[in-house]
């Protein structure tokens, strides 16, 4: 195929994910423990018959020593969600904007005013970040005159926020056989960034269902539909096979998603939709 961006996602972005997740929780467990220890309070005690203040220099050095964590906490922050993108998803994933800006609400002492310099530091580079990893629209043309658009958000979302290869090697087989989908009822199982549903709509399906349960990835789906002038063959559907095999409902923010439990499809399209044990044992 010939596309003006190429790149998919592999198995290592996901495991990058997992690994930039666990750091940045590292990160806010830090940063919170400052704002969820009050800062020490004066004391008081009698002394000659008079109630004077007190130091409490252990609570003190407690606090100093919880502070200086999350000082580094904020330092390692900004270095990570500046230098990858990955890290910026997942701290925006964790809530690290509002962790911090509570932990500042926590620290107003005057003793502690380099501190919310950190934070502020922190939460600068996590709005920069937030704004760099917004929605990304990429085209991807294949052989045949084949062209689609598809909406790419963070894996915090899913790892169908993504393109992989399993997607393009399905497309390009649809490609080569378009009679396997013309003037068909389609449905895209984990349609993720929805690819193989937009190929087909393209080769001419009749209807083509695209399937998905993160709401993030529904919204990239419903907006590439009308990216790729679709709207009129190709809805999108909330359904997680985990929950329909169990006898529940998939959950959606839209009644206008939710599949008919008795509609009829000529073909399922499904790719890298079994990675992982419990997808298999979810199978009826």
């Amino acid at each position: 195929d010939v596309s003006d961006n190429s790149s998919v996602a592999s198995e290592g972005d996901w495991y990058d994910a997992i690994a930039a997740g666990e750091v940045i929780g590292r990160f806010l467990d830090a940063i919170q423990a400052a704002g969820a220890m009050a800062a020490p309070s004066v004391a008081t005690d009698v002394v000659d018959g008079t109630r004077a203040p007190t130091s409490d220099a252990a609570a003190t050095a407690r606090r100093r020593a919880v502070l200086f964590r999350a000082a580094d906490a904020c330092d390692g922050l900004v270095r990570k969600v500046r230098e990858s993108a990955v890290y910026a998803e997942e701290a925006g994933k964790a809530g690290a904007r509002e962790a911090l800006l509570a932990a500042k609400r926590a620290c107003s002492a005057d003793t502690e005013a380099p501190f919310r310099a950190k934070i502020d530091a922190a939460i600068d580079a996590c709005e920069a970040a937030a704004l760099a990893a917004m929605e990304r629209v990429k085209t991807y043309r294949f052989e045949g005159n084949v062209e689609v658009k598809i909406i790419e958000t963070g894996l915090s979302n899913g790892v169908g926020a993504k393109i992989w290869h399993a997607a393009k090697t399905l497309s390009k087989m649809l490609i080569a056989d378009a009679a396997l989908v013309r003037d068909k009822d389609v449905l895209e199982l984990g349609a993720g960034v929805g690819m193989c549903g937009f190929v087909a709509a393209r080769l001419g399906a009749r209807s083509v269902t695209l399937s998905d349960f993160e709401e993030p990835l529904l919204l990239a789906l419903e907006k590439s539909a009308e990216l790729n002038g679709a709207g009129s063959v190709a809805r999108v559907c909330a359904l997680d096979w985990t929950k329909e095999v169990a006898g529940e409902d998939t959950p959606s923010s839209s009644t206008a998603r939710t599949l008919d439990a008795y509609a009829q499809f000529d073909v399922l399209l499904g790719s890298d939709v079994l990675y992982e044990s419990q997808h298999v044992l979810a199978l009826p």
